[in-house]
């Protein structure tokens, strides 16, 4: 089972770390995603992450799960059009994707919030 969190500037410390370590204790292989691999990404209250891959790396049949954090995170990641490409596949490809709080404007952009 693998899952990927994805990852930007201003992503909301607790909606991120939550379902990334609660993930983790279900036993899914969880990678953080953001638009540039190795990059460090700054929470809003001041948490840093650093990205395990870039939003064109990870080919989402091989992943189950996709957790979009909120804050302001989701407005940087839908102006990205490899982080849309990214939900727009997994969502295509049927995978589980949640969106907290800020995290459906990725959808809207994305396409993919019909029904």
């Amino acid at each position: 089972m693998k899952a990927i969190v994805l990852i930007e500037n201003g992503f909301q410390d607790t909606e991120l770390t939550y379902p990334y370590y609660r993930l983790k204790e279900a036993g899914y292989e969880v990678k953080l995603v953001g638009p540039r691999k190795g990059e460090t990404y700054y929470g809003g209250y001041g948490l840093e992450l650093e990205a395990d891959l870039a939003a064109d790396d990870p080919d989402v049949s091989d992943y189950d799960v996709v957790v979009i954090p909120g804050g302001s995170a989701p407005d940087r990641m839908r102006q990205n059009k490899k982080m849309v490409k990214l939900v727009k596949k997994a969502v295509e490809k049927g995978l589980v994707v949640s969106a907290i709080c800020h995290g459906p404007q990725l959808l809207i952009e994305a396409d993919v919030g019909e029904g």
